[in-house]
This record gives C-alpha cells, sequence and structure tokens, in this order.
C-alpha cells in the first residue's frame, strides 16, 4: 500500500493540503482491489473504517518521516466513504 500511497502524494502539487479522506478517495477510485485487501477483508470494509485509518495513519507517518508531507495541527471536515462527514487529519506536501 506503501507505492499505491505515493503515487496519490506524488500526484498532488508541492504547497497543497490534502487530508486522509483524500488519499482514501483516491485508493479506492485508482486501486480498488488494493484497498480492500489493506482495510482487511472484500466484506464490511465500512465497519473497519476506523481499522484502516490507523492503518492509513501509519503508511502517512513513513511519508512524513522522510520529509514529503507535513501534519497540520488543525483537521478538515469532509466527506468519509460512507458519505458522512467527519473530522479527519490534514497535510501538506513540501
Amino acid at each position: 500500500m506503501n507505492q499505491e500511497i505515493g503515487e496519490i502524494i506524488t500526484a498532488i502539487p508541492q504547497g497543497c493540503i490534502f487530508d486522509s479522506h483524500f488519499i482514501i478517495a483516491r485508493l479506492i477510485k485508482l486501486h480498488p482491489s488494493d484497498y480492500l485487501l489493506f482495510a482487511g477483508s472484500n466484506v464490511a470494509v465500512v465497519k473497519k473504517t476506523p481499522i484502516t485509518h490507523g492503518l492509513l495513519a501509519k503508511q502517512l507517518n513513513s511519508f512524513r518521516r522522510r520529509g514529503v508531507i507535513s501534519r497540520l495541527e488543525f483537521q478538515s471536515y469532509s466527506e468519509n466513504i460512507t458519505g458522512k462527514p467527519s473530522k479527519c487529519a490534514c497535510w501538506i506536501k513540501q
């Protein structure tokens, strides 16, 4: 999943802010099979969203440690994969 997330981050212009929901939406659109494996099941992915968010955070932190992105102090309020608005982490591409 690291490679797929890296491709998405690479496509984000430098200096742009994005949130974790954006990364998940792009993963589902560009790599749906890989996302389902990452989420841990082909069934009930929505119920596994909190677990998946935790795994995604670990992946994004690996890019943060390499100086590719930085986590911002504030959160966004955007749609999750169920279409419901919720808070999530914001990042900026370095």
